[in-house]
């Protein structure tokens, strides 16, 4: 029962360097630079006394409301009802969420209301936020619940697991010119928009197996690649270095931070074999199980990172795709989705009691709420604001 009510994610050794962490992290989007200008203007029009974790989450109800709009017209990733207005709807409200993901860290800064809460809770609805994004734009590009969505679940993942691991290992966040988030999420936006305007039938056009919606994913795919690489070899390049916090113990430990990731690709590859009526009739909710737990994992790292803690060679989560596979394999009886979707139920519950936990010990011993802006911040964006206007 202590652990489901008091578990202790931070270890009681790394608390004093949760209050010295500082972030690092450098943006050689070319898209991102041309955007500033607009992201300063409008992080100048929040008020101050709505803080930046707010900003964050607001953004992310956007999200939820594309991926509300999935589950009631797409239920079976099948966009044949679904209205051109909801692909154009879902793509203003991913340049929404981009947007005010790209101004909570701006207005942080107005109101020196920065703190490691903030980048754990920019990153942590990042990683959900790709599920979202993976969903809408596979289904517009009329994919349909098969292999080649499954596959485009997995890599995305697997490329957003590496850059969150490149930075673990390397106490630095990059982004580079071509491939950052900027021009991921454009991307989709570019594409649902596109949908919403022209319909999602120009996508299956082509010859043959050269159609247009494969070129996009190869496309895509090939910035996968480039992400991939830069990640890998940064990596290899620093891995004998000390990090600030820990010690990753060269190559060996850097290799073994990829062990829990790596279990849970093989393991939800070998369930999608056994069990490939999941992915035909229950297409969300079995990527859904692959997605959140991979965002989970991202999650811990960058929480890892910020305290200056090694993470765990496995999650509880690691053993819970194996469960549905024993059910198949040891013929245990139950109906396939049936356990699918307490697996489901059992993600959500564990992701959940993270959240809640790593936010209430982090408020605890920064002495903060996340969510809440005091009078010194609100001074501190008077001041700020005073200075704009002498400029």
């Amino acid at each position: 029962m202590e652990l489901i009510t008091n578990y202790n994610y931070l270890p009681k050794d790394k608390k004093p360097l949760l209050e010295e962490y500082k972030y690092h992290g450098s943006d050689e989007s070319l898209c991102s630079a041309y955007l500033q200008p607009f992201w300063n203007y409008c992080s100048l029009q929040l008020p101050p006394w709505l803080a930046p974790n707010m900003v964050t989450l607001w953004g992310f109800f956007g999200v939820l409301l594309s991926f509300l709009f999935l589950i009631i017209f797409s239920p079976n990733l099948n966009d044949e009802y679904t209205p051109r207005i909801i692909y154009f709807l879902s793509g203003l409200l991913f340049f929404y969420y981009q947007t005010m993901d790209a101004i909570d860290g701006k207005h942080a800064r107005n109101t020196k209301a920065s703190s490691a809460i903030g980048e754990l809770f920019d990153h942590g609805l990042d990683a959900i936020t790709t599920m979202v994004q993976t969903f809408c734009v596979c289904n517009a590009l009329q994919f349909g619940p098969g292999f080649f969505f499954f596959l485009s679940m997995v890599l995305i993942y697997i490329t957003s697991y590496l850059v969150i691991w490149e930075d673990y290992v390397t106490d630095m966040l990059r982004f580079g010119k071509y491939n950052s988030p900027t021009e991921a999420i454009l991307l989709v936006c570019a594409i649902l928009c596109f949908s919403g305007v022209f319909g999602t039938g120009l996508w299956s056009w082509g010859i043959g197996p050269f159609r247009v919606n494969l070129l996009v994913i190869l496309g895509s795919l090939v910035l996968a690649g480039t992400t991939v690489y830069d990640s890998v070899t940064t990596v290899l390049k620093k891995a004998n270095t000390e990090g600030e916090h820990r010690k990753i113990v060269g190559y060996t430990g850097a290799i073994k931070c990829l062990v829990p990731m790596g279990l849970h690709v093989v393991s939800t590859l070998f369930y999608y074999l056994l069990c490939p009526s999941l992915m035909s009739n229950h297409a969300i909710a079995f990527l859904s199980v692959y997605a959140l737990i991979g965002a989970y994992m991202q999650t811990r790292m960058v929480f890892a990172r910020i305290c200056g803690s090694v993470i765990p060679d496995y999650y509880i989560l690691n053993f819970i795709v194996p469960v549905g596979i024993a059910n198949k394999l040891i013929l245990f009886g139950f109906n396939d989705a049936f356990v699918l979707y307490l697996i489901l139920i059992f993600v959500l519950a564990v992701y959940a009691h993270m959240v809640y936990h790593v936010i209430r010990e982090m408020q605890l011993v920064l002495k903060i709420n996340a969510f809440y802006m005091g009078p010194k911040n609100i001074a501190a964006w008077n001041e700020r604001m005073k200075e704009l206007k002498k400029q």
